[in-house]
């Protein structure tokens, strides 16, 4: 459990790697998995850009490895289910995030 404050969200695309920050230091850091065109800048219609865990039709022991190295999303941000849960708990509505390509 993270019991620092969050205030913002650092996503590096090309690392595939999230970082949850208090001020400028790093609480907590993760692999990510991406869309499958994850090149450039992050812009998608609608906002429909969101942060989530792996589909129910992965079972959970293979995408611990399989998200490492795949990115298959529709364009969002996923972590496995036990990270998402983490996260969730450690960061309030409306916390910035900031995108990098």
């Amino acid at each position: 459990m993270l019991t620092s404050p969050i205030d913002n969200i650092l996503v590096e695309k090309a690392n595939r790697k999230m970082y949850l920050l208090k001020g400028d230091v790093v609480v907590k850091s993760y692999r990510i998995s991406l869309g499958k065109n994850p090149v450039g800048a992050k812009v998608k219609s609608g906002g429909d850009i969101m942060i989530h865990g792996y589909p129910n039709k992965v079972p959970a022991f293979l995408f611990k490895f399989w998200h490492t190295w795949k990115d298959w999303t529709a364009g969002c941000i996923a972590v496995t289910n036990d990270e998402i849960e983490e996260i969730y708990a450690a960061v309030k509505d409306g916390t910035p995030i900031t995108i990098k390509p």
